[in-house]
């Protein structure tokens, strides 16, 4: 299914994302025994840090959420719900799939009770699983942006 939904501001997008989050942990995903993986795919300032960020707040993350565009991985506790950790991921400055390998890749996307969102997992469509989520961004102007679901 594909959904398009057009936000006007970084708070609506994180709010659509918070949405989506508790969709995914309503709907009972952890009884597919699988851990949830989500590539974000769009171009710089198109708005997915600003949707990871209210994705981990809808989870109860407290912490702050940055993109670890340096450190690659960042790995955050949920506090509530089936799920028990959330993983960010940013290949922005990966070269090739191998060097998230090295990152304990393969355990982490075998963790049932793990949430996995990677930016630019577009970069890394090789080593992703055949059944992750995929959501796009696309700025429309300076301040809108649309958000595709494929889900």
């Amino acid at each position: 299914m594909v959904v398009k939904v057009l936000s006007s501001s970084p708070e609506e997008t994180q709010q659509l994302a918070g949405i989506f989050a508790q969709h995914l942990i309503n709907g009972a995903t952890l009884a597919k025994a699988r851990p949830v993986i989500i590539s974000l795919e769009g171009q710089l300032g198109s708005g997915k840090t600003e949707f990871i960020k209210g994705f981990a707040l809808a989870l109860g993350v407290s912490e702050k959420v940055l993109s670890p565009t340096f450190l690659i991985m960042k790995k955050f506790n949920i506090k509530a719900g089936p799920y028990t950790a959330l993983y960010h991921l940013d290949c922005y400055r990966i070269k090739n799939s191998k060097e998230i390998l090295s990152l304990d890749y393969k355990e982490i996307i075998k963790d049932r009770k793990a949430i996995v969102l990677i930016e630019w997992g577009n970069l890394i469509k090789d080593i992703l699983s055949k059944d992750h989520l995929e959501v796009s961004f696309k700025a429309k102007s300076r301040r809108n942006r649309l958000l595709t679901f494929n889900i």
